[in-house]
């Protein structure tokens, strides 16, 4: 019986859009799917970049639906193994006294178009853990075009509570730095030597 988080050679049989296809030995030869989201940490747009028909790959069981296997080649993908509504969870009014504050450590457990959940732990030695959501819009300054290329399930990050609802038991975070809060500003000192009529060549970053 397969059980989640379980770890398990295959090899790769089928590439197809949403994924890919492997054999990792079962008595039925039923093959297991690695989505594509699953297949390594940040973006995959084409399987073939990732793995090939006939590689030999080490997955990890995150999934048993109707005893067919969902896989993933990432180790980050499967933590942590226990759903959350089965994980003991912090009360999040213990949070209150850090919105506006400093950051705090987290862990992201999961990658949504939306924005990404971290999980963090309640200030004071508080039990369970609290997940609260990074918006899009929060996870930095400027556009994110997509989340999964900013972080990946697994990665420690710091956070800033932004917002506590005791009622519905939801934490808004911010890997942003706090508004109004401006960067040193860089030296100028490099281009004392060049000329007002000098060309440079630059990037844009925003």
């Amino acid at each position: 019986t397969l059980k989640v988080g379980q770890e398990l050679e295959a090899v790769v049989t089928k590439l197809v859009r949403f994924g890919v296809f492997v054999d990792f030995g079962a008595d039925n030869k039923q093959d297991g799917l690695v989505p594509m989201s699953k297949l390594a940490d940040g973006r995959v747009e084409n399987a073939e970049d990732v793995v090939q028909v006939g590689d030999t790959v080490k997955c990890w069981v995150v999934e048993v639906k109707e005893g067919k296997p969902v896989l993933t080649m990432s180790k980050k993908k499967i933590y942590p193994f226990q759903p959350r509504e089965q994980q003991a969870k912090a009360d999040v009014s213990l949070f209150e006294p850090l919105v506006g504050g400093d950051f705090v450590d987290g862990t992201v457990v999961s990658v949504q178009k939306f924005g990404a959940f971290v999980s963090v732990k309640p200030p004071g030695g508080g039990e369970g853990m609290a997940q609260g959501l990074v918006h899009v819009t929060q996870i930095k300054d400027g556009f994110v075009d997509a989340v999964a290329d900013e972080v990946s399930v697994g990665q420690a990050v710091k956070v800033r509570v932004i917002d506590v609802n005791t009622e519905k038991g939801q934490l808004g975070l911010s890997m942003k730095s706090p508004a109004g809060q401006k960067a040193a500003k860089p030296s100028v000192e490099p281009f004392a030597s060049v000329s007002d009529d000098e060309w440079l060549e630059g990037k844009v970053k925003s």
